[in-house]
């Protein structure tokens, strides 16, 4: 997940079918801003079906930070 903009971080994947369902997890690592995160939040088959797109909302990101998010989802074939 990638610096989007001050208050929010932004990441994707693309699965092969219909997600029904995703939940995302942030992993606590050196050096990232996750203590600067509120929320995390998942938007299944964004734009498309199999688009799956991760948000981090909170405060004080700056260009470079980036965050690791675990991603679980059932996806229909």
């Amino acid at each position: 997940m990638d610096y989007s903009s001050a208050t929010e971080m932004r990441g994707n994947h693309y699965f092969t079918g219909t997600i029904l369902s995703a939940a995302a997890t942030l992993e606590h690592t050196a050096g990232t801003p996750t203590n600067q995160v509120d929320r995390v939040i998942v938007d299944c088959n964004y734009g498309q079906n199999g688009r799956l797109e991760v948000y981090a909302q909170g405060a004080g990101f700056v260009s470079g930070h980036n965050l690791i998010i675990n991603v679980v989802a059932i996806v229909q074939d």
